[in-house]
């Protein structure tokens, strides 16, 4: 033991009794935390698009996961690209008995074969570099084979090898054609296609070679669109659908002799037609029709009960359920005019505008707008999630039905149970503990209508200040700020003459004071600065900042998105990187203000900050890093200084649902980090949490580190750029690190990379300055 150990060793025996009368109580209470650097994904799961058996279980799918109900023991549990689904985008999943896989085929054309705990990837589709559309519109089994209607033709896969068998060209002279959907009736296989239903010998020798398919000329317009096609018995059924209309599909039937419409009632959008257990079930975009094998109708299910039908896919099964696919309500088993509905919590949809946090609660803006910034007339509401629960408080609100285009959310800094969201149509909406208690417009607040809009009213963002003041953007008008003051009135602020009817987004108030806004028609940014005068405006401070030098000095006027760091810095997001005003006061002064881009050396080369990027969203962490979302590459945790690449996550080294990333949000508490893209959420728990100022519940997890834990170890509850020390019981040095924010990190080895053995380890945190010293432990076990 060296003379520089023995103080502390001693130290340690003093707080031996203290710390270990309190472990127990400390690994009780942090033992559900989410492990640092662990991945969850967040998704819907009322809106499917498959279902099939897998023996005793109902699998069900929806665009970005699948989920399964086992009607033994009534349990639920989902399967998603965090624990073990290769990809995103679902269009079909498929069931083969024989060889007990299920075929889950994608938008791309990637396809996983799931049996139990075993998912094999086969990518070769995804990656074949076809032209035009690959998508997999449905899977169709028989024999030793799984054919795949695809974008182009068909694909045959051997399910018995897991491999691709043969692709079939049929189009005229063997050109790609968007195949729909395949059956085989035991001598003919059938194809409907985007132009006509065409047909082979199954026994052919050479499917493969076009001149073997024929088009069936015998169906009333043979070159019509047909969606799907069905083998029951003895009987083949094809759904022509008109591609403009609505309600104008015709199902045939063909008996052996000619093709004949089968049931007029049927005309709705045909959207599936599955046999199973000896029934055909077919699925039109309001009900489920069941037909027995003499071509009877036993079930028509056309309301839940209450609740219209919205079926994807729909199966039949042994003791007369109907297990539903629905658009709308999850997984539906129907009997005897009972519906039972299923589906993990999830937020409403994957859309993601915008998120705000406090606490732990985060709130969802799902809304949406054109790439002008027009409407999308998005009826989403909004989402929250709050004690890790999802909450889509469209289901209490009927108000959201004409409410459009939720595209920002705040929480109001003194109460996490009230909220304000943004409608890019109708105005603010006011919300406490999940219920809508006014919708504020022209008629009831200082909010106002454009002069030449019919009962349109936008709001394009939100912010509070310092003294509660609630900022919204009043698109499109003159007045662009309406300021809500705590005591319920209002004021407003003119942009003229420096913006005239301006169309503003993102709002974001400094510490400064200054109001930074998003001039969403590409011009640049506005502040404003009221100086803390409301009744005299001519003290006032506006500026449009734009990429002249002296004004601003953007490397675009496209701006996407903005953050204030921890030192007051003030990063911006743009159509071709990042800029910093790293003198963000000087703006109301008028000089020597400009931003600046950051060189960062690459491959030996230097180049500005993401220089390349539609940078969309930015958020600074405990540690003050900075994380950047884009538009096509992902997200980038930074450096402080924006100069190195702590990490880079896409949707093909992580769990990521999409490069595209829309929002971010961080839990300054846990260091979860929220990522809004353009296929739903995503969280990562990241390293850094908020420092506090001084040493608060300071605990290590997990707390005791299991043999069989190889994730890292958090020291949480520390001041910003607290020291930490691991010893083990003799008072040996093993590790050494600075925290981020108010977290610092174990990987549980020592100095030469070693896993630590078995044993009571000692942490001593102390403060920058020294002044704030405190001790923990955390027991290994290996």
């Amino acid at each position: 033991m060296s003379i520089n150990q023995i103080p502390t060793f001693r130290y340690m025996k003093k707080i031996f009794v203290i710390s270990f009368c309190l472990l127990y109580n400390v690994l009780l209470s942090h033992a559900q935390d989410v492990g640092i650097g662990e991945w969850q994904i967040h998704l819907p799961y009322r809106q499917c698009v498959a279902v099939d058996f897998v023996g005793e279980k109902i699998y069900c799918a929806t665009s970005n996961s699948i989920f399964y109900y086992d009607k033994n023991d009534n349990s639920v549990n989902t399967l998603t690209k965090n624990n073990g689904l290769s990809d995103v985008n679902i269009s079909t999943i498929r069931y083969s008995q024989q060889f007990g896989y299920l075929i889950v085929a994608y938008s791309n054309a990637n396809i996983d074969l799931v049996s139990g705990d075993e998912i094999i990837n086969i990518s070769d589709i995804k990656r074949k570099p076809i032209m035009g559309n690959k998508t997999i519109n449905n899977i169709t089994l028989y024999g030793n084979y799984a054919y795949l209607s695809c974008g182009f033709g068909i694909v045959v896969l051997d399910i018995a090898h897991k491999e691709i068998f043969d692709t079939y060209y049929i189009g005229h002279d063997g050109s790609a054609i968007d195949v729909m959907d395949v059956t085989c009736d035991g001598t003919k296989i059938f194809a409907a296609t985007e132009s006509g239903l065409y047909k082979a010998d199954y026994n052919s020798a050479n499917l493969a070679n076009y001149a073997n398919w024929k088009k069936d000329t015998l169906l009333p317009d043979p070159d019509g669109c047909f969606s799907s096609v069905v083998a029951f018995n003895g009987n083949v059924f094809a759904n022509r659908c008109l591609l403009s209309g609505y309600n104008n599909d015709t199902l045939f039937v063909y008996n052996g002799s000619d093709w004949q419409v089968f049931n007029p009632v049927l005309g709705n959008d045909i959207l599936s037609m599955r046999v199973t257990n000896n029934h055909l079930v077919i699925s039109n975009n309001m009900n489920v029709f069941v037909y027995n094998t003499s071509l009877t109708e036993e079930v028509n299910v056309w309301t839940y009960n209450p609740g219209s039908v919205l079926p994807g896919c729909a199966i039949y099964d042994a003791d007369g359920t109907v297990w539903i696919a629905d658009k709308k309500s999850g997984l539906v088993g129907y009997k005897d005019w009972t519906a039972k509905k299923i589906a993990p919590n999830g937020p409403g949809n994957n859309n993601v505008f915008s998120m705000d946090i406090s606490g732990s609660d985060l709130y969802v803006a799902p809304g949406g707008v054109t790439s002008s910034w027009g409407n999308a007339w998005n009826v989403s509401g909004v989402f929250s999630y709050i004690g890790n629960l999802w909450y889509v408080l469209k289901d209490q609100n009927a108000a959201f039905d004409t409410l459009f285009d939720i595209i920002d959310v705040k929480i109001d800094p003194r109460d996490n149970t009230h909220v304000y969201a943004a409608s890019l149509a109708r105005g603010l909406v006011e919300i406490k503990n999940g219920i809508v208690t006014n919708v504020y417009g022209a008629g009831n607040s200082g909010l106002e209508q454009p002069y030449s809009f019919y009962y349109w009213l936008g709001i394009g963002g939100l912010a509070f200040d310092k003294d509660f003041n609630l900022w919204a953007v009043n698109t499109n008008c003159n007045n662009l700020f309406k300021v809500l003051k705590p005591d319920g009135t209002w004021t407003s602020f003119s942009t003229i003459p420096y913006l005239y009817e301006g169309t503003g987004g993102k709002i974001m108030i400094d510490n400064n004071g200054q109001k930074w806004v998003v001039l969403t028609n590409g011009a640049g940014l506005l502040v404003f600065n009221e100086n803390g005068t409301w009744n005299d405006n001519s003290d006032n401070k506006i500026r449009v900042l734009t990429t002249a030098v002296g004004n601003g000095n953007l490397p675009s006027n496209s701006v996407y998105s903005m953050a204030e760091d921890l030192d007051g810095k003030i990063w911006v997001g743009t159509d071709k990187g990042i800029a910093v005003f790293y003198n963000p006061e000087n703006i109301s002064s008028g000089s020597n203000f400009d931003s600046q881009v950051i060189t960062i050396m690459q491959d030996g080369t230097a180049q500005h900050l993401l220089e390349f990027e539609r940078v969309t969203a930015i958020a600074v962490d405990g540690s003050n890093k900075k994380w950047f979302g884009t538009e096509n590459a992902g997200v980038f945790l930074m450096s402080e200084d924006g100069q190195k690449e702590i990490f880079h996550f896409t949707e093909d080294n992580s769990p990521l649902l999409s490069n595209t990333i829309t929002s971010i949000a961080i839990d300054g508490r846990t260091g979860m980090v929220y990522f809004g893209t353009s296929n739903g959420i995503v969280s990562f728990k990241a390293y850094a949490t908020q420092g506090g100022e001084t040493f608060s519940n300071v605990y290590a997890y997990p707390n005791p580190v299991r043999e069989n834990f190889s994730g890292m170890i958090g020291i949480k509850g520390l001041v910003k750029d607290a020291t930490v020390k691991i010893t083990d019981i003799s008072g040996t040095l093993i590790y050494e690190t600075k925290s981020e924010g108010g977290q610092a990190v174990w990987n549980g080895k020592n100095f030469n990379g070693d896993s630590a053995k078995s044993g009571v380890y000692f942490v001593f945190c102390s403060s920058e300055d020294g002044m704030d010293k405190l001790v923990t432990k955390i027991m290994v076990i290996n």
